[in-house]
């Protein structure tokens, strides 16, 4: 059950923001330009949306829906409390449908990460009734009818949610696997989620997901990786001139000169954030 409490001013300290939860595995740093953007708007026009927060048994909230906002006034504009919209939700699953439906219409929503989402929901409802996801999902009339519920308690059309998780399950389980273990390395903005998944790829290929990883997203300092430079690592490896995770880790040390005129050609956008 969900109950709508209403607006509440929230100190910072309070609110748990960017939520572990939340289901657009997109840049949620400080220093993503379109955050700072928000935070500039926020400044001139004050904040016209309060955020929706939930709250927890232990006298603290959990964003629910604006992420952003919270991360625009509390980290940039270093505000001390916040005006916020509260509900109580006293189950998981009522919490997904409620984040996906706050974040659907985001630009920066991809159609895997609705359908990464989509099929987390889809696993609850499934536990719910106590069968098992893998079996539900091989029956084509149990699968479409979990489908048609999702639809419905959405307001979305079948086609739509079949669609996404259908590109979701498309991932082999072991990288949908991996990219759920880094998951946090993606909300805070240091890869996107086409990135992670190319080099989890790559990865995979030298039976060293972990070293790979590492060698591109470092836990600490400054990250710089281009779709392309993961590109250009894959063609040596497939070309043999890449073998193991010490070559990958001397590749992006020290790149020969056509590597980087390569690099110079092709590339048309850097993600570079800060860690």
């Amino acid at each position: 059950m969900k109950k709508k409490i209403g607006v509440k001013t929230i100190k910072k300290k309070d609110i748990i923001y960017p939520s572990p939860r939340n289901p657009r595995l997109a840049t949620l740093s400080a220093k993503d330009s379109s955050v700072i953007a928000l935070a500039k708007s926020i400044q001139k026009n004050d904040l016209q949306y309060p955020p929706i927060v939930l709250a927890l048994p232990n006298g603290k909230y959990e964003a629910i829906d604006g992420d952003r906002r919270l991360v625009a006034v509390f980290d940039i504009l270093h505000w001390d409390e916040v005006e916020a919209t509260v509900w109580e939700i006293d189950n998981d699953l009522e919490l997904f449908y409620l984040k996906l439906a706050t974040n659907w219409d985001r630009q920066d929503f991809s159609s895997m990460e609705k359908g990464r989402y989509l099929y987390t929901i889809a696993v609850e409802e499934v536990a719910k009734d106590g069968l098992n996801i893998d079996e539900v999902w091989s029956q084509r009339t149990l699968r479409h009818e979990y489908i048609r519920r999702i639809a419905d308690n959405l307001a979305k059309s079948k086609s739509m949610v079949s669609r996404n998780i259908g590109l979701w399950l498309s991932v082999p389980r072991e990288s949908r696997n991996q990219i759920a273990q880094r998951q946090e390395d993606v909300i805070q903005g240091k890869v996107t989620p086409a990135t992670a998944f190319k080099v989890i790829t790559q990865g995979k290929k030298l039976g060293d997901v972990e070293g790979v990883w590492n060698a591109f997203i470092p836990k600490k300092g400054p990250v710089k990786v281009s779709v392309k430079e993961i590109d250009l690592l894959a063609k040596k490896i497939r070309s043999g001139q890449i073998v193991n995770t010490a070559h990958v880790i001397e590749f992006r040390k020290q790149k020969t000169i056509d590597d980087w005129k390569t690099l110079a050609m092709t590339v048309t956008r850097e993600e570079e954030v800060m860690a």
